[in-house]
């Protein structure tokens, strides 16, 4: 059984990286623990790219995820600014926004996960079916700017670029 965070790491990406050699696998769990371990260690000191999952359920996936986790850390600030401003996010907020966003509502959740303050809501639209929206109470965007600024700071900077 595993016992400490490397060992839970080596034990759970080991059947997805069936084709990296030892060396690669070490190098990939080592990385992921350590970003794991800086956002447990002081959970204010968050960056975009920790956001983002780190496991996927399938070896493309998982591959297609370590490519592009900058790209969805972006994608984060971009979902965490507009809720800031008081955007509600739904399915089809990304592509309204002409971000050619796939999957906002995965962004907004990792969000959640992260423990920054967003509220969920079931919209029941007439005639249609029922929706998810994501978005921040005046006082959860007070508590994110409070409890996370270096990703409220990484947020000005991507809205001033």
């Amino acid at each position: 059984m595993p016992k400490n965070l490397r060992e839970i790491l080596r034990y759970n990406f080991h059947s997805y990286y069936k084709q990296a050699n030892e060396s690669q696998l070490e190098n990939f769990v080592e990385e992921v623990a350590k970003e794991i371990e800086g956002v447990m260690g002081n959970s204010n000191n968050i960056q975009p790219t920790q956001i983002v999952h780190y496991h996927e359920n399938n070896t493309d996936s998982q591959i297609h995820l370590n490519n592009n986790r900058e790209h969805f850390g972006e994608q984060c600030q971009r979902v965490y600014q507009a809720m800031m401003n008081g955007e509600r996010i739904s399915s089809e907020w990304g592509f309204n926004q002409q971000l050619k966003m796939v999957d906002s509502m995965r962004r907004a959740r990792e969000l959640q996960a992260s423990g920054i303050k967003i509220t969920r809501e079931w919209i029941k639209a007439e005639g249609k079916n029922s929706y998810k929206e994501y978005s921040m109470t005046p006082e959860q965007r007070e508590y994110n700017l409070a409890t996370f600024p270096n990703l409220s700071d990484a947020v000005d900077e991507f809205a001033n670029s």
